[in-house]
């Protein structure tokens, strides 16, 4: 079967391996420069070496992506950085270090009982919430959809919220708690703390540029076309017809939501079709921003940890919810490298960039001053993805794989994986779509 893939991100490119590991011809079209998508690498004229366009991490219950790195002869130990989850700010107003064992929920509830800067009080109601959380399967009631309305339900102390359920919120959902959709933040913990295998909670981070994890050798054997911008897909005899020229039986649209609203809108109209199309014009976009810091030597004296949490208080102009310091990531291909994450950057859009990188250096400074002082600056570069992930709502209508049209399947984190949208989720849809193309391969032969 020759099967088209439409976007060279980790859903188009996982559903693309997939499908040439089973035999199917596939071409891959991309728009950019450079494959990857979301997860991509920036050259700035300020830094040393490319960075990511941000500073992602993964989980140890991403098993999908650990998988396929392994399919693809890539050591996760020799390319990933990975220690238990910590939670603590530079200056240990909060820390929160779970035991390795025993692991999952356990493990989460000792670490809560020892956590430095919840109060006793605070401690028991997040250990009784996760706990019943658990009990009720990790459903919560469709009365309480945002996590706010959730966390005022189990009396959460303000303690308890800044330092733990918002700080996992705004990493997980990039949506502030709210307007974030409780029940998909129950899924994120029941695969992470309600996984009992071991290092489900593990923090994973990439030693080197995220390409280097898996697209890299995929992409050496697949027929990948870059800089070539699909506008227009109409129906043709034997599939599909891409841009008037290209011919292909089946096709994955692994694009964005918005660019697939775009690429649909030649094919025959039908019912579902309009539905469809209703679903992907009721996403609303997040920005996600990160400064990369580049100093002149490794900044060792901070607490040696890969990720940090830092105190956001957009009335006090702290916009930076998360610091990385290269130097205690292990193997790390720039120990000089910092990286402070602004998760839902909507509200930086009305400042200037000189301005954004200006408060997010104050507080910085603001929040390790009790630690030696960091190194000199060497250069900086602010990237900010204007659509970098979708605000995960109650109640969105996320498409499935299927769409109306035989032959034609979507992937994206923005489809209904039940995660949101993260790496794993992009993953993972991409997989799917390939199956519903192999399942069609197969009854097309019967």
């Amino acid at each position: 079967m020759n099967v088209a893939v439409i976007g060279a991100g980790w859903a188009g490119l996982s559903a693309a391996h997939t499908l040439k590991k089973a035999g199917c011809a596939v071409t891959v079209y991309e728009s950019g420069h450079q494959p990857g998508g979301r997860a991509r690498s920036v050259q700035s004229p300020d830094l040393s070496k490319p960075v990511d366009n941000g500073q992602h991490i993964l989980l140890g219950a991403y098993t999908e992506t650990l998988a396929l790195m392994k399919s693809c002869g890539v050591d996760a130990a020799e390319h990933l950085h990975r220690e238990p989850l910590y939670l603590g700010t530079p200056n240990n107003t909060f820390r929160l270090r779970p035991p390795r064992f025993p692991g999952g929920r356990a493990g989460m509830l000792f670490g809560l009982l020892g956590a430095l800067g919840l109060s006793w009080q605070s401690k028991y109601h997040l250990v009784r919430s996760l706990y019943q959380l658990e009990r009720k399967h990790w459903k919560i009631s469709p009365d309480t959809p945002t996590l706010s309305q959730w966390l005022r339900n189990q009396k959460q102390t303000h303690a308890a919220c800044k330092y733990f359920w918002h700080p996992l919120c705004l990493a997980a959902l990039n949506t502030h708690p709210d307007e974030a959709d409780a029940q998909i933040m129950a899924n994120v913990l029941k695969d992470s703390l309600g996984n009992r295998h071991k290092g489900a909670t593990d923090v994973l981070i990439a030693n080197d540029l995220l390409t280097s994890l898996w697209p890299t050798q995929v992409c050496r054997s697949l027929n990948l076309h870059l800089s070539t911008p699909i506008r227009r897909m109409t129906r043709s005899k034997n599939g599909f017809c891409l841009n008037d020229r290209y011919e292909h039986a089946a096709v994955i649209l692994a694009t964005s939501a918005h660019s697939a609203k775009k690429l649909l809108a030649d094919l025959p109209e039908c019912n579902d079709g309009k539905t469809l199309h209703t679903q992907l014009s009721t996403f609303e976009y997040r920005r996600i921003a990160t400064l990369w810091i580049e100093l002149t030597q490794p900044w060792e004296s901070l607490p040696p940890r890969p990720m940090l949490m830092l105190e956001d208080d957009p009335k006090q102009h702290a916009y930076g919810q998360w610091l990385f310091n290269h130097a205690h990531i292990k193997g790390s291909r720039n120990r000089n490298l910092l990286a402070i994450v602004t998760s839902d950057a909507n509200v930086l859009e009305s400042l200037p960039r000189e301005k954004a990188v200006h408060y997010l250096l104050n507080q910085l400074a603001t929040e390790t001053g009790d630690a030696c002082p960091m190194p000199t600056i060497r250069g900086h570069t602010f990237v900010v993805e204007k659509r970098a992930t979708f605000a995960a709502t109650p109640n969105l209508a996320r498409p499935a794989a299927q769409t109306p049209w035989r032959g034609l399947w979507l992937a994206g984190d923005w489809t209904d994986t039940g995660y949101p949208a993260v790496l794993e989720g992009a993953v993972r849809s991409g997989l799917t779509a390939a199956k519903h193309v192999l399942v069609g391969r197969v009854q097309s032969c019967l």
